[in-house]
């Protein structure tokens, strides 16, 4: 089941957090690193859920939280160089290691997708790590289409 996250479920999306945001650390240290202090980790989903432009959304099963996915809403109005539009961008998406390949992640994208047609958003988007494969062929299963690319020169 997928649902709004309440206050209760901000403890076990953070637990789900840290073993994403270990992989980013493994897969690019040189960008990523824990923390000192896990609760200023912790703090910054604290203050996404209390911005109106963000929803985080939970996926529920046997009343264990399996994942999560927080988006932010962009909603672009009276650019000179860009149409109006409402578009969801996928800040964070995560399923407990121990729930992967269950089907909670699909769940957790097709719900946003529909949650953002019901509300008027032309698309939902989101960005990944090219060290994630995983991620890049999932995204791909799913109909996703690459519509930028971003690149670095090491220096």
């Amino acid at each position: 089941m997928i649902r709004l996250a309440t206050n209760e479920d901000l403890p076990a999306v953070c637990a789900i957090r840290r073993q994403v945001h270990l992989l980013h650390c493994s897969g690019r240290p040189d960008i990523f690193r824990m923390p000192e202090h896990p609760e200023e980790f912790d703090q910054s989903l604290y203050e996404a859920v209390m911005d109106e432009n963000y929803r985080l959304f939970v996926c529920e099963a046997d009343q264990w939280i399996t994942g999560y996915i927080l988006v932010r809403l962009v909603d672009v109005k009276n650019l000179c160089m860009k149409c109006d539009r409402l578009d969801y961008f996928v800040e964070e998406i995560g399923v407990d290691n121990s729930c992967q390949r269950r089907g909670y992640g699909k769940e957790l994208m097709e719900y946003v997708a529909a949650d953002a047609k019901t509300h008027g958003a032309v698309s939902v988007f989101l960005d990944y790590w090219s060290f994630n494969e995983t991620a890049a062929r999932f995204y791909e299963s799913l109909g996703m289409t690459q519509k930028r690319s971003v690149v670095e020169l090491t220096l």
